[in-house]
């Protein structure tokens, strides 16, 4: 394992991208593990890193999410179109009767349709279940609940805006 990790593994190269990098992905990937991209993202330095998860899929995505490519590709190589900036988001765990309350906050300088919160209590990655969510509106501000069962268990949550 250590050879792997030294060599082949994510940890091995992570810190030489120098490129901005754009994650195209399915959240129940087999080979590309939604956990391990963000790790990956979190050791690379200074560079824009962005992600694209297509929710319930195995090792691909959707037109609506692969519409991130040709706009990544006209910021970074045409200095077009701008993304807008990865959203912030506070979980509470201390939400009415117990339930952990999520806020994202998109970034305003696009308009901003919808926003689609999934959420998941499975440690594994690959068979995660992830639940979706009625999002309220309260200004720049979109809320929802994540009901859970046992606060023993993990708990991941992502937004796609």
């Amino acid at each position: 394992m250590r050879l792997f990790r030294n060599t082949l593994g994510f940890q091995s190269y992570a810190q030489y991208i120098t490129a901005p990098l754009l994650w195209l992905g399915a959240t129940n990937d087999f080979h590309g593990i939604m956990d391990d991209t963000y790790r990956t993202g979190d050791l690379i330095p200074k560079v824009a890193v962005r992600y694209s998860f297509a929710p319930h899929l195995n090792h691909r995505f959707t037109p609506a999410f692969a519409v991130t490519r040709p706009l990544w590709l006209d910021q970074h190589l045409k200095s077009g179109f701008k993304l807008p900036l990865t959203p912030t988001s506070t979980l509470s765990l201390a939400g009415q009767d117990g339930v952990p309350v999520l806020q994202v906050i998109p970034d305003q300088s696009q308009p901003v349709e919808k926003v689609c919160i999934y959420y998941s209590i499975d440690p594994d990655p690959q068979a995660r279940y992830w639940r979706s969510t009625e999002t309220k509106r309260s200004g720049a501000a979109w809320n929802t609940t994540l009901p859970i069962m046992n606060a023993r268990r993990p708990l991941f949550a992502f937004a796609n805006i």
